[in-house]
């Protein structure tokens, strides 16, 4: 049967490269044959593939934005940022229909958007968008969204960006507004 090593090879040159060899006899005599192939590109790029995810990640999981794909309907990231501020765990938001997450009166809107992503409308920002955290809380938020690929299946990449006291205060201004208004009719 065939024998693989792999180990590291130094050229003439005095550098060093990763290799795997393969060693089988001939069929029907004693000679053998070798296979080397030189990984070190492969093992480099790989190096730079996990460091290049490592960083996404801390990225992602330290951004002061909330993050979620949604994929087939379905809630399948989302970054520690989106449960502080829902208060819900990433285990009772996973694998959830993501529209459950919103305010009933924004659930068309939310899934049109979703729809919209899915057929290649351009990413565009969503109006504010209400959220009931677990504390019965109306919070809003500012949503962009941007198609992607996660695990070989399109995905809808969503940013959240917390607008709820903004909101209150453009609330509180056109009351304002509306109350001297009528005074002064």
């Amino acid at each position: 049967s065939p024998m693989s090593f792999e180990f590291r090879l130094l050229d003439k040159f005095g550098f060093y490269h990763n290799a795997f060899m393969t060693i089988s006899l001939i069929p029907g005599s004693r000679k053998s044959v070798a296979s080397i192939i030189d990984l070190t590109e492969i093992m480099k790029a790989e190096e730079i593939l996990s460091t290049t995810q490592q960083n996404y990640r801390i990225l992602v999981e330290n951004t002061k934005e909330a993050i979620a794909i949604i994929q087939d309907e379905l809630v399948k990231y989302v970054n520690p940022k989106l449960c502080k501020i829902t208060g819900y765990s990433e285990k009772q938001i996973l694998n959830r229909k993501f529209y459950k997450l919103v305010h009933p009166d924004f659930t068309d809107i939310v899934r049109s958007e979703y729809r919209n992503r899915l057929d290649g409308a351009n990413a565009n920002t969503m109006m504010p968008v209400k959220i009931i955290d677990t504390e019965q809380n109306e919070r809003w938020f500012q949503v962009n969204s941007v198609l992607t690929i996660w695990w070989r299946k399109p995905a809808v990449l969503l940013f959240f960006n917390e607008i709820t006291e903004t909101k209150k205060a453009q609330d509180a201004l056109m009351a304002s507004e509306e109350k001297y208004r009528l005074l002064a009719e």
